[in-house]
């Protein structure tokens, strides 16, 4: 037999309070026939939040990139409530909120969509540094890591049915095209003069 007794009545999104009384007669006779039981719970209201290697991030870094080459993360898309929910991600300067144009070099697909209650959505979030124009041609540099284009952006995901909006900083580095020649000095010892 269990009679369930609430202690409190739960406001919105605050936590249940609620004590249990079990009667456990006739199982044993060295202890309390009755236990109280006491019962908390946390109401966690519906959002959606993104994961990367199940972890949320504030940010996240493509590292260096070389212009013509392309990285790719992924991650997934959470939607942590029963019911299913639209959503759009947009990728936005970070100061002026203004939205990046389509041939900014990171992009993160699918950019709009529905999520199904307590489902996920697998996202790729992609780093390809622009092709520099065969016209311009290349520097000699022995380092080209020094020499690199930085593109900072914010993903910014909305939900308007949870009226929730939040954003995870991108960043990555385009390293400039450079010849490097190995080995870095030549040494041709004792030449005759012309």
């Amino acid at each position: 037999k269990c009679e369930l007794a609430i202690l409190e009545e739960p406001q919105t999104l605050a936590p249940p309070n609620a004590q249990a009384t079990i009667e456990l007669s006739g199982i044993s006779m060295l202890d309390n026939a009755t236990k109280i039981l006491s019962i908390h719970a946390d109401v966690m209201a519906q959002h959606l939040e993104i994961q990367i290697d199940h972890r949320v991030p504030a940010n996240l870094d493509f590292e260096q990139v070389h212009h013509g080459e392309k990285k790719k993360i992924h991650g997934v898309l959470h939607n942590v409530g029963p019911a299913a929910v639209p959503f759009g991600i947009q990728i936005v300067d970070g100061e002026s909120g203004q939205v990046k144009p389509s041939d900014w070099p990171i992009t993160c697909t699918p950019f709009l969509g529905t999520i199904p209650g307590f489902g996920s959505i697998p996202l790729e979030f992609e780093f390809a540094p622009l092709i520099e124009d065969d016209g311009k041609g290349f520097q000699f540099n022995q380092k080209p890591e020094d020499n690199k284009s930085q593109w900072p952006c914010v993903l910014r995901c909305e939900c308007e049915e949870l009226n929730q909006v939040f954003d995870i900083e991108l960043s990555g580095s385009g390293i400039d095209s450079a010849s490097i020649f190995a080995p870095k000095m030549l040494m041709f010892g004792e030449v005759p003069v012309n």
